[in-house]
């Protein structure tokens, strides 16, 4: 109904993780498993106990004679510090910084690597929107940001490793030819945003689920800032009788870029779109959820950063039984720790408020599209 089937690929085993120990347990007990190989890509790898940990067991692993791979954003983790990773090389570790800030030619603005991939022996990968850092994972006295991701078994997973070749060897290597599969289970694709490689999958993908959903669209959105074409999409999805919820974050690490958001909220309300905002700490997730049987997850935020100016990695899966379960947890999230935005709780903003707001949603456009033009110089 959303997608075309034939472009999907059956018999995967796809499992949703949380943040928090969830998804740290999970990777942890991988690394620790790997027998061959072990190839990391992620935006935010922190000097940390989280990092601390995992950077000790890759360097065990490597020790044990598993081939790693890490690569990390140059920007995204640049205060990953030279004892860490002097550390990581020295247990045989292959470590590369992505797209640095400073090269000899000068400074560079390019594209930053927003995935957050674990590939273990090529037969399993976690991929979604955590970072290596304790703010992700949490402990007794902080709960985690919230975020997510996917754990993938399956034909997915050899698109997954042609992806971090491709990032690794600095190729713009596609994804292969998708074919069909005999075996049966739960239908996904692996999709990506890059820009200056012409691929536009995941925006694409998002566009499509929206301008077909027939009953229901929940968008779990960090650093909501949709530009028109989305806006224009949902407002037509509304009227022809479909609801629409998102749940966006009641508070944020980049104040300016939550000001930003709530600029829109307004817009949201007229247009009869439920808003949820999620309290206990820094919402980080990027769910698409239609009908109740098509999901989208992974690193993509709906802004114009990730349309244009990051790379990242989507997991789509159409599968009602796997769908049921994002929603389950959706709605769980909201009977547990978020707040309902309505008209009426809008209209007790402030003018000077409001103002801000505005400023700041045009500050962040603003900013967007004087680095847009910077990167097609390059």
């Amino acid at each position: 109904m959303l997608q075309n089937k034939n472009i999907l690929k059956p018999g995967h085993g796809i499992r949703l993780l949380q943040s928090g120990n969830e998804y740290f347990g999970t990777l942890c007990n991988y690394i620790q498993a790997a027998k061959q190989s072990i190839h990391l890509q992620v935006y935010i790898y922190d000097d940390d106990e989280t990092g601390a940990e995992v950077t000790r067991l890759l360097c065990a692993a490597a020790n044990r004679g598993v081939a790693i791979q890490v690569v990390v954003d140059a920007f995204g983790s640049g205060d990953l510090s030279e004892k860490t990773i002097t550390e990581m090389k020295q247990a045989g570790i292959q470590f590369k910084k992505f797209s640095p800030l400073f090269t000899a030619k000068g400074f560079h603005i390019g594209l930053r690597l927003h995935h957050k991939i674990a590939l273990f022996d090529e037969q399993t990968a976690l991929i979604g929107g955590i970072n290596i850092a304790n703010k992700y994972r949490g402990d007794l006295a902080n709960i985690p940001w919230l975020d997510f991701a996917v754990e993938i078994k399956g034909p997915c997973v050899h698109d997954i490793a042609a992806v971090c070749k491709g990032v690794w060897q600095k190729n713009n290597i596609r994804i292969p030819q998708l074919t069909e599969f005999v075996n049966s289970g739960m239908q996904a694709r692996i999709l990506q945003n890059d820009w200056l490689r012409r691929k536009i999958e995941i925006s694409a993908a998002y566009r499509q689920a929206i301008r077909r959903a027939d009953e229901e669209i929940i968008l779990v959105a960090s650093y909501f800032l949709p530009g028109i074409r989305i806006r224009r999409l949902l407002k037509n999805a509304r009227k022809r009788g479909v609801g629409i919820t998102v749940l966006l974050g009641g508070v944020s690490d980049v104040q300016s870029v939550k000001r930003a958001s709530n600029y829109l909220y307004g817009w949201l309300i007229r247009n009869g779109i439920k808003i949820y905002e999620w309290k206990p700490s820094v919402l980080h997730g990027k769910i698409a959820l239609v009908d109740g049987e098509w999901v989208n997850i992974g690193s993509y935020n709906i802004n114009f950063l990730s349309d244009y100016g990051s790379i990242e990695l989507n997991a789509e899966i159409a599968d009602k039984e796997f769908a049921s379960t994002v929603h389950s947890k959706i709605n769980h999230i909201i009977a547990e720790g978020c707040e309902e935005i309505t008209g009426e709780k809008y209209k007790q903003t402030s003018l000077w408020g409001l103002l801000l707001d505005w400023l700041s949603y045009q500050l962040i456009r603003t900013s967007f599209k004087m680095m847009f033009l910077l990167m097609k110089r390059e």
